[in-house]
């Protein structure tokens, strides 16, 4: 062992004093505080679904016979699965379809319809592939367009009849004889 002189004396005393017997025993009751927290389960811990209560045990429900004679490896009960439900993604929400009714004044077949409604300007829609013709449009007859606005301007999804002017004997209900009479 070395040595001790006097300044180093002074070192040891106050390492060696009461302040490293305080540390010592704070240790020790964190050490102990330690072991009694993982010995004994926590307040929030919860029990395990079906488990048995005072040395009870619960039997496990046997396999149908069916399921174990099958092939392959039997279908899991799916309403019994318990955990996070995953949302269905079901993709952008679709843009709102429009309307619009007027006059056919030009039509490009695959390409475009202008429509002028009464009193208005013509307005142009596109028309492509998923655009659904339910009549064919010609110059002067009335349309129902169903669109969306796109980037390029209106783009029709739905093309249809228009509609019709109907004279008053049209409307007319058709007398039935009454066979009481």
């Amino acid at each position: 062992m070395p040595a001790v002189t006097g300044a180093n004396r002074g070192i040891l005393r106050a390492v060696s004093g009461p302040f490293v017997s305080r540390i010592r025993s704070a240790v020790a009751a964190v050490l102990i505080l330690a072991l009694f927290l993982a010995a004994s389960p926590l307040e929030g811990a919860k029990k395990k679904k079906g488990s048995s209560r005072k040395g009870q045990t619960t039997a496990k429900k046997a396999a149908p016979a069916s399921a174990t004679a099958s092939k392959g490896p039997a279908e899991p009960d799916w309403s019994k699965v318990q955990g996070p439900r995953m949302p269905v993604y079901q993709g952008p929400p679709a843009p709102p379809v429009l309307r619009a009714a007027g006059e056919c004044m030009q039509y490009e077949p695959g390409v475009f319809v202008v429509l002028a409604e009464v009193g208005g300007a013509g307005r142009v829609f596109r028309l492509d592939g998923h655009t659904a013709l339910d009549v064919k449009p010609q110059r002067g007859g009335r349309l129902r367009i169903l669109y969306v606005d796109g980037v390029d301007g209106p783009l029709a999804r739905k093309v249809m009849q228009g509609p019709q002017e109907v004279s008053p004997a049209a409307t007319a209900v058709p007398q039935t004889p009454n066979p009481q009479e």
